[in-house]
């Protein structure tokens, strides 16, 4: 210290450091004089000595500072004082020659203590019970300072603080609630935090003070409480907590989804080009979520494969025989068109394949990638164009569509400045779809009025129609006036009395009117209502050309309108209001009965025509009393129950009016064989034989059958839309194979081709009730199907046939696995529009169907994909979840990354693994809540005895099962004997520690610690333990009283105080009673006991000869060379304090001959423990204290002592 005095650049401190330097020889032999403020200096002193005995930086400290203090004490005449000091710093104090007064001194300031404040002990009783603050020169001196005031005791103050918070209240205890465990560790690493308390003040601590905070930190680390701050989760080193609950809303688009699996061989370079100029890459976000959400099967690859769209294809064509050259090209061109057919109708299911899996950056147009549909034939590596008469600019604008869906939803930036900068120069197909893509996501809310005019201004049909439903699709159930107002321009229906013909093609009003639905959704308007009622039977539109071939399209949408506002308002009793709309929608769904006019018996047709207005109307009947379980309303759709009145109903009619039922009935659809059987007429259950085959059937029956089985499925997939219920799985699996058997007849009469078209459409519309039932999880057995789908070809086999096949794979992998369907009013009716059964053979048939509505889906997606991430990394792995949900008995066992039921009817989430930190999500818990719905991610930490189930499935490679089956870790080894269990190799172990932690310090050390000798062999160990079992902490606790061992400086008795404190904190009175209980069960101290009582026995080893502890007794001061095993021996024994042996070796003197030795000896000891009680609990706030469970003077040691006294020796 005075060196670096004498370089400071103030010129006091180098003055004050020559003159100390000057007197410094001098001042070791001068005598101390008393003075009245001695006694002040004394305690003073003490009290700092006492404050840096709590860090191991400031422990030297005593080396220097109990001179002074034992001089002091002398020279006050304190010998209570003296005998301390030299008992916990004998080596320092040995030689220090002593002055005692010639007379007392008046002392008041030291006799309020019994002895001098000892901290250790001190905190110790803190530990039990609630005590006053420790002495501190603020508290003990009055006199004010010039200088300030300074607290030169700010460790003992902030110690003391946090163990105070380990303490039961007098009145806990008297009642008999005593605070759990985990509640007081929580407060105290609160206020630890509270007070800028960090991982190095922790560390700084010497071993035996830092062991209980290391237990209570342990305690806070394994059950900790969520009603605190992300601070506190980073000291106990729940980093997974932390990120629960921080405040940093992170998006899940700059986060790893984790390693992506090694290729088997590395890419060639025209592999890497083509990588980089194909649509994947670019905008790439989900590269590596197939290993995570799959595994490392190539499913999702092969999905990748069938929904491509951008690269050229090669197939292998074998020529007909005897065919001439014309012949050969014409049909390799047939060939070609046929796989360009599938290729067009690869773009719906795409877009759900890829939805929300790329990210968007503001500084870049998106792309919107061509679809390549020229084809290489082999062998003559011929590359032949397709020729597509219909044209193609319905399935470029589905291109468009799926471009915008696959934008992440957490893609920042997407507003109406960013749509404007990806505008074309000239209108297009794929553009207009890109525009609906936009809206289905709720980006067009960006755009104002003055936004949308310029694109709704070109006249551009498809852009009108993208433009218009994606207003629609993202102010739904907005009620927005304006948004009603553009909207309401595009349609004649909604113009007021006298405008001018509205100049729009049909397409464009049919879009209009289900966009108004839209807007208007489940708001029961019944305005707009009315409005949208009056439309579904309309024939004809004055001033639009081609209306009457588009009536179903329009009378479809009007139809939709009507069901999207009205959508499960209808109520449990019809009012006036829903009677008057049901005499008018019952008309549409039956027809009208036909007119008279003029004289007798003159009739005309229907105003109504049925077949064109009602299976739009009956869906809107079905939408409109959805959920509502209203029986006299699906009877208005009653299925024929006889052959006779078959014959008066569409076969087509029967699927939506059997969908439509299920709506109404909601409830009663259960995943049941006999609730599909009920749905057929009687006289058709009699001629299935089991749903094993359909022929036999007359034409009409069987189409029936057909029809209603499908229009079942659909309600039952539906119903329980991406739940995978097994039971509902095995109904329509069975079902798919029996329409699929009928579609694949070979008959080419007249009734054989009706067959085969009505079990075609029925099977794609099973299809997409299978993938409904199971969308997002990926189901192998339903991939296997839908993949031979995909290669079918022939008779039946259309446009609309692979567009619901590939629609169907694109819901069985939506968004790549991460997104589902909900089951929401909105969600159904957007799946039922969606679904609607037609899908038609031409690319650009839009007469009865707008195909805009196939991508209506995406109102009912949902990101209810659990992602598991591991918070060291970040990257998403697997992981073992229970979900509580409500309604179902028990827990739901699932591996993460996982599709789950919808949050709100989740009760709990729960990790369900040994190798990571406990974590429960607790859903009624609206920080919980909120993290796990704004992420869909459980963070969690990995043990680091452990390694994650990617890298070991089986758990056969973590350290624990080394650990467990191993000779060399063995818990009952104190880490000091030399009989020690073998070891693994210092290689083996450092692989394994490398292989299980990434921290560097640990690496290094365990490289660095390789040798044979005790110490580095020691480390091993101790390392291999604190990583096996987690507790990386414990590290410097273990490695500081291992160099206790060998140290042979003047800090040896102090070491051998804070070992007392460890053992007394670990008894059973202390430990077991008041910090083993953990969520009522018992837990083990995370220090290694065995080593704690061999440090003690290493420690304690020189105790002295008896003659010195004779000599002691007697009253005689120690040698220099026989002070330290002394003060070892007196500390090992509980010796009483030298005031207490004098005024017990005259009490043995005075009775010497007329007290028995037993009797003394008992005597004694209670004398003893009377006065170590009184010393113990001399800070004690309550009178009435627990018992004081100290070490009692021991027998050989008291019998040494009266030995002494009285002249025998010791015995």
């Amino acid at each position: 210290m005075l060196s670096s005095w004498s370089t400071q650049s103030d010129p006091i401190l180098r003055r004050l450091a020559r003159r100390i330097g000057r007197s410094q020889a001098a001042a070791k032999g001068d005598v101390v004089q008393p003075h009245s403020l001695t006694p002040n200096v004394l305690l003073a002193l003490h009290l700092v000595a006492q404050d840096s005995r709590l860090s191991s930086a400031t422990e030297s400290w005593l080396t220097h500072l109990a001179p002074v203090l034992l001089r002091l004490s002398a020279a006050i005449g304190r010998e209570d004082w003296v005998d301390y000091w030299r008992r916990l710093m004998p080596g320092s104090l040995a030689s220090v020659p002593l002055a005692y007064p010639s007379r007392p001194v008046d002392h008041p300031l030291l006799d309020q203590f019994h002895e001098p404040p000892d901290i250790l002990r001190y905190i110790s009783r803190l530990l039990m019970w609630p005590t006053r603050p420790f002495p501190s020169p603020q508290s003990c001196f009055s006199n004010a300072s010039p200088l300030g005031s300074p607290d030169p005791c700010k460790q003992t103050r902030l110690v003391s603080t946090i163990y105070s918070t380990l303490t039961h209240s007098p009145e806990s205890r008297r009642g008999g609630t005593l605070v759990p465990t985990e509640k007081r560790a929580i407060a105290a690493v609160k206020t630890m935090v509270d007070n800028g308390v960090d991982a190095a003040w922790l560390a700084d601590l010497p071993f035996g003070v830092a062991m209980p905070l290391q237990e209570i930190v342990r305690v806070a680390q394994v059950s900790p409480s969520k009603d605190v701050s992300p601070q506190v989760f980073e000291f106990v080193d729940r980093k997974d907590l932390a990120s629960i609950y921080s405040t940093d809303k992170l998006s899940t688009a700059d986060l790893p989804m984790g390693p992506e699996p090694r290729p088997e061989k590395p890419p060639t370079i025209g592999e890497i080009v083509t990588s980089v100029s194909g649509e994947t890459s670019k905008h790439a976000h989900f590269a590596a979520l197939p290993h995570v959400r799959f595994g490392i099967d190539k499913r999702v690859e092969e999905v990748e494969r069938i929904m491509q769209t951008t690269h050229q294809r090669t197939i292998a064509v074998e020529d007909p025989k005897g065919a001439s050259e014309q012949d050969i090209m014409q049909y390799h061109q047939s060939v070609v068109n046929t796989i360009a057919n599938r290729t067009l109708a690869i773009t719906v299911g795409q877009g759900m394949f890829h939805y929300s899996s790329r990210s968007a950056t503001i500084t870049d147009a998106w792309n919107i990638p061509l679809i390549e549909l020229a084809v290489k034939v082999v062998p003559g590596n011929n590359v032949i164009k397709a020729q597509i008469p219909d044209g193609a600019d319905w399935p470029c604008f589905h291109n468009g569509v799926s471009a915008a869906l696959s934008i992440s939803s957490d893609s920042k930036g997407i507003d109406a400045s960013w749509i404007a900068f990806n505008r074309p120069q000239t209108p297009s197909a794929d553009h207009a779809g890109f525009l609906l893509g936009l809206g289905l996501t709720g980006r067009l809310r960006t755009m104002n009025a003055i936004s949308v005019y310029p694109y709704l201004d070109l006249r551009h049909d498809m852009t009108s129609v993208g433009m218009l439903l994606g207003l629609g699709a993202s102010f739904a159930g907005s009620c927005d006036p304006q948004v009603t107002r553009i909207v309401s321009l595009h349609t004649a229906a909604l113009l007021p009395l006298g405008s001018m013909e509205l100049n729009e093609l049909p397409v464009v009003q049919s879009t209009a009117l289900v966009s108004l639905g839209l807007i208007y959704v489940g708001s029961k308007n019944l305005h707009m209502a009315e409005v949208v009622l009056g439309e579904i039977a309309r024939s004809d539109m004055p001033g639009i050309d081609g209306f009457v071939e588009s009536r179903e399209a329009y009378s479809f949408s009007a139809s939709m309108a009507f069901g999207l506002i009205m959508l499960g308002r209808g109520g449990s009793s019809s009012s006036e209001t829903e009677r008057r709309l049901l005499t008018q929608l019952t008309p549409c769904i039956h027809g009208d009965a036909p007119r008279v006019q003029g004289g007798k018996n003159k009739r005309t047709a229907s105003h109504i025509d049925a077949t064109v207005t009602s299976p739009g109307a009956t869906l809107a009947l079905g939408l409109m009393y959805l959920k509502t379980g209203r029986q006299d309303i699906a009877d208005l759709l009653e299925i024929p129950q006889n052959a006779l009145a078959l014959e008066s109903v569409r076969p087509e009619q029967l699927l939506i009016r059997t969908y439509a039922r299920a709506l109404i009935l909601w409830d009663s659809v259960k995943p049941q064989m006999e609730w599909v059987d009920a749905q057929l007429p009687a006289f058709i259950q009699s001629l299935h034989h089991g749903h094993k085959r359909t022929s036999g059937m007359e034409l009409n029956t069987e189409l029936a059958y057909l029809n209603i089985i499908a229009g079942a499925c659909l309600g039952l997939g539906i119903r329980y839309a991406s739940t995978a219920n097994e039971a509902a799985h095995v109904i329509i699996l069975t079902f798919f194979g029996v329409l699929g058997k009928a579609a694949a007849g070979q008959s080419m009469t007249y009734e054989g081709k009706i067959r085969r078209n009505t079990a075609r459409q029925a099977l794609n519309i099973l299809t997409l009730a299978l993938a409904t039932l199971m969308s997002g999880t990926g189901e192998l057995n339903v991939m296997r199907r839908l993949r031979v789908s995909h290669g079918q070809e022939g008779a039946g086999v259309t446009y609309g046939s692979h567009m619901a096949m590939h629609m169907a794979l694109g819901l069985l992998f939506l968004g790549r696995g991460y997104f589902t369907l909900g089951n929401s009013n909105l969600a159904i009716a957007a799946l039922s529009i969606s679904f609607f059964p037609r899908f038609l053979a031409s690319p650009n048939d839009i007469k009865s169907y707008p195909q805009a509505y196939r991508h209506l889906w995406a109102l009912a997606v949902e990101p209810r994909c659990l992602i598991a991430r591991d918070v060291d990394t970040r990257e998403s792995i697997f992981m073992p979840i229970k979900i509580k949900t409500r309604g179902r008995a028990g827990e739901q066992n699932l591996i993460s990354p996982t599709l789950v039921a919808p949050f709100d009817t989740i009760v709990s989430i729960t990790v369900d693994s040994p190798r990571y930190w406990p974590v429960t999500y607790d859903l009624s818990n609206p920080r919980d809540r909120d993290s796990l719905v704004r992420s869909r991610t459980i963070w969690v930490k990995r043990k680091s005895g452990f390694l994650d189930y990617n890298f070991d499935p089986r758990g056969y490679r973590s350290m624990f099962v080394r650990a467990g089956t191993m000779a060399g870790f063995d818990m009952q080894y104190d880490l000091i004997s030399p009989a020690a269990p073998t070891q693994l190799a210092s290689t083996e172990i450092g692989e394994l520690i490398s292989l299980h932690t990434g921290d560097p310090v640990i690496v290094g050390m365990v490289r660095r610690f390789a040798g044979s000798a005790w110490l580095e062999s020691f480390v091993r160990y101790v390392l291999f333990e604190c990583v096996s079992v987690d507790k990386p902490s414990m590290l410097g606790v273990y490695l500081s009283m291992a160099l206790a061992l060998g140290s042979s400086d003047d800090l040896q008795l102090e070491r051998l105080a804070q070992v007392a404190f460890l053992l007394r904190f670990y008894r059973p009175s202390v430990f077991e009673r008041e910090y083993s209980t953990l969520g009522g069960e018992k837990r083990h101290p995370i220090l290694r006991q065995t080593f704690l009582h061999a440090l003690q026995r290493q420690l304690t080893a020189e105790q002295g000869t008896h003659e010195a502890h004779a000599a002691y007794f007697g009253g005689a001061n120690p040698t220099p060379a026989e002070a330290g095993a002394l003060a070892v021996y007196l500390a090992q024994n509980h010796v009483p304090a030298r005031r207490l042996l004098q005024a017990l070796s005259q009490l043995v003197r005075a009775t010497a001959g007329s007290v028995s030795a037993t009797e003394l000896e008992i005597k004694a000891r209670e004398a003893s423990d009377k006065y170590a009680t009184a010393v113990f609990e001399q800070f004690d706030t309550e009178e009435d204290t627990l018992p004081v469970d100290l070490g009692a003077w021991k027998l050989a040691s008291v019998r040494a002592a009266i030995g002494a006294w009285e002249g025998r020796g010791e015995t």
